[in-house]
């Protein structure tokens, strides 16, 4: 919901201001927009992993909460009993580590592995 929000005064900033932005800026808009493109594209992020012999996929998505942005990690593995598990951090490097943690132990909790399968995981 609040992505729609931001894309849509995101577009009302730009058609308000486009028609002002004179040539030279409008150069240096050319160049920086694409950097601009490519790294805000790295903060989505999905995948696959083999765990404990199962196939199972993960992925990371931003969200700003209160103006601050936080990584959303969410992994899944469809033939171990269907698990899928969502975590919230504010690390970037560290969203697919923290959830997989989270999964594993939602996954001892319900007895889906044992606690000995797990420790290599959390640990």
């Amino acid at each position: 919901m609040y992505h729609r929000q931001a894309i849509c005064v995101l577009l009302l900033f730009a058609l308000t201001f486009a028609p002002q932005i004179d040539r030279a800026e409008g150069e240096i808009w050319a160049a920086v927009v694409p950097i601009l493109v490519q790294k805000l594209s790295t903060l989505w992020r999905n995948g696959q992993l083999e765990f404990l012999g199962h196939q199972c996929e993960y992925s990371v998505r931003p969200k700003f909460i209160s103006w601050e942005l936080y990584f959303y990690g969410h992994m899944s593995c469809p033939s171990l009993g269907g698990l899928s598990v969502t975590h919230r951090t504010r690390s970037r490097s560290k969203v697919v580590e923290r959830t997989m943690k989270a999964f594993v132990k939602d996954a001892v909790r319900k007895k889906l592995i044992t606690e000995s399968q797990a420790q290599r995981w959390i640990n």
